[in-house]
């Protein structure tokens, strides 16, 4: 599909509502059925499925409803995070889960910050060790990835080193 392009513009198919002119679909029992429009190869669709009759609508609801609804609960999750933080300077658990907000936005300078903050309260926190060890191998410092994906495996969690293994970063 082409950046602001509908599914239905993509797949060339249009919503009738008679069945002449359908394509592969009956208008029978109320049921509407697509007929080409001349562009695009698609597959057969049949029968309009739920999601593409109201493909164009969905951006309203996504750009307009859904993602401010999510964009409200996220802040409000790191602003929780950050509390906690304040209320519990030593807890290692809110460095890690603010991380993660950070991560989601990219703002992986500020989520690799609270990571090492959180390792360095607990070092045996696997999930913030494995966090690490994902950022650095992305940055191509594979030395510091191993050591972090060491430390997760050495406390549990063997995904970091997995990880490594799989895309055969070699150990430094």
């Amino acid at each position: 599909m082409l950046r602001g392009e509908s599914a239905v513009q993509a797949f060339g198919v249009q919503l009738d509502g008679t069945p002449e002119g359908s394509y592969g679909g009956s208008a029978a029992g109320g049921r509407p059925a697509f007929r080409r429009t001349g562009r695009g190869s698609g597959p057969d669709l049949g029968v309009c499925p739920t999601k593409t009759l109201y493909a164009g609508s969905m951006s309203f609801w996504r750009d307009k409803v859904i993602q401010p609804a999510l964009d409200a609960e996220t802040r409000a999750q790191m602003d929780e995070q950050r509390e906690w933080i304040a209320r519990n300077p030593k807890n290692p658990r809110p460095y890690y889960h603010l991380a993660q907000f950070y991560r989601i936005e990219g703002r992986q300078e500020e989520a690799m910050g609270l990571l090492l903050e959180a390792v360095r309260l607990d070092e045996t926190l696997a999930a913030a060790q494995v966090s690490l060890a994902e950022i650095y191998a992305v940055r191509g410092d594979y030395r510091a990835a191993w050591r972090h994906a060491r430390a997760a495996q050495s406390n549990g969690d063997a995904q970091a080193v997995d990880l490594l293994k799989r895309y055969q970063i070699e150990e430094a």
